[in-house]
C-alpha cells in the first residue's frame, strides 16, 4: 500500500495506468458520456495534486491522455477521468504561404466557439509555426462566424483559466506578429481574440459585439482590452447596448486597421503579413512588443 502522504492518484494500483502525462485539458460533459472515448483511468485527488498528476501523463503507452475533471459537489476533491484521445475531427486548418503561417478556425458547426478542441488544435498549430521559423501569422476563420466566444458547454474548474483565455493569452504573448482576417461575427471573447492581433483586416460581413452584460455576465477581460484600444466610454456603451458594429465602424473606433470589400479579406491580410515579414526582424519584434503592451513599455534602441 502507498504511504499516506502519497496522493490517491499515485497509489500502486493506478501507477501502471498513469505512467505518462496528461495535458490536463478540460472537456465538456458530452465527452464524458460512456463509450465516447475509451476510459483509461478514474480517480479523485486533492486540487493541490492536480498539477503533479498532469505532469506524469504525456508518454502513456496508450497515447497522450485527455482529462475530464470537475469539482465534486459534496467534497473538495477533484473528480478526474482520463480518456484516450482517439481521432478528433480537425476544427483548425493551417498552411504556410511564402513564410507566412495561416491558421484558420474551421469549426463551422459550432460557429468557431472557443472549445477545448479548437483551442488545443490552434495551440498545436501555433507551436508548429514557431518550429517552422514563421515570424508572421494570419488568423482567419471559415463560415459566417469568425469566433462566437467562449464555449457554453465547457466545464469550468475553479482555479483554472477558460480555454479561450489560454489561447488569447498565447497569441498576445506570441513572438509572432499576428494579422486577423475577419469576415464574420466576432462575439464576446471573439472580440478579445481580435484585440490580440496587431493588424486587423475586416470585411463586409464582419460584425463585432459584446452581448454578455445583457445575458447576465460581466465580460471583464474583454472590456479591459477594448477599453485600452477604443477607450473606456465607448467600451461601456457597446457593453450596455450589446449592439453589433460593422467593419467601417470598427476602423473608426480603432478596433480594426482597415476595411476591405467582398472577397478581398484573405488577399489583403496576406499582403499585409508579407509586408510585415519583409521588415527587419528586430524592428518587427519591437513593434510586436509595443502592441502587446499597448505602447505602455518604453524601449530604448541603440
Amino acid at each position: 500500500m502507498a504511504p499516506p502522504s502519497e496522493p490517491r492518484a499515485f497509489r500502486p494500483s493506478l501507477r501502471s495506468a498513469c505512467s505518462g502525462h496528461c495535458r490536463g485539458r478540460r472537456i465538456g460533459p458530452q465527452d464524458r458520456r460512456q463509450g465516447s472515448r475509451p476510459l483509461v483511468l478514474r480517480a479523485s485527488l486533492h486540487p493541490a495534486d492536480r498539477d503533479s498528476y498532469s505532469a506524469r501523463c504525456e508518454s502513456h503507452p496508450r497515447g497522450p491522455l485527455r482529462c475530464a475533471l470537475w469539482m465534486h459537489y459534496r467534497s473538495s476533491l477533484l473528480e478526474l477521468q482520463s480518456y484516450e484521445r482517439g481521432v478528433m475531427a480537425a476544427v483548425v486548418k493551417s498552411r504556410i504561404v511564402d513564410g507566412v503561417g495561416v491558421l484558420t478556425l474551421a469549426d463551422t458547426s459550432r460557429e468557431n466557439v472557443l472549445s477545448e478542441e479548437l483551442v488545443g488544435q490552434a495551440r498545436d498549430v501555433h507551436h508548429l509555426f514557431l518550429e517552422s521559423d514563421v515570424r508572421v501569422a494570419i488568423l482567419a476563420a471559415e463560415g459566417s462566424s469568425f469566433c462566437s466566444g467562449r464555449d457554453p458547454l465547457a466545464v469550468r474548474v475553479p482555479g483554472t483559466q477558460p480555454a479561450g483565455a489560454i489561447l488569447i493569452d498565447e497569441i498576445e504573448r506570441s513572438p509572432l506578429a499576428w494579422v486577423a482576417a475577419v469576415d464574420g461575427r466576432a462575439i464576446g471573447a471573439g472580440v478579445h481574440l481580435v484585440t490580440a492581433c496587431m493588424h486587423v483586416v475586416a470585411g463586409p460581413n464582419a460584425r463585432f459585439l459584446v452581448p454578455e452584460l445583457l445575458r447576465g455576465t460581466y465580460p471583464r477581460p474583454v472590456a479591459a482590452e477594448l477599453a485600452r484600444i477604443i477607450g473606456p466610454r465607448r467600451t461601456m456603451a457597446l457593453m450596455l447596448t450589446g449592439e453589433s458594429f460593422n467593419a467601417t465602424s470598427a476602423v473608426t473606433l480603432g478596433l480594426a486597421s482597415e476595411a476591405v470589400g467582398a472577397g478581398e479579406v484573405g488577399g489583403r491580410a496576406l499582403a499585409r503579413a508579407l509586408a510585415l515579414a519583409a521588415l527587419d526582424p528586430a524592428l518587427l519584434q519591437s513593434a510586436r512588443v509595443d502592441w502587446s503592451t499597448r505602447f505602455t513599455t518604453s524601449q530604448t534602441t541603440a
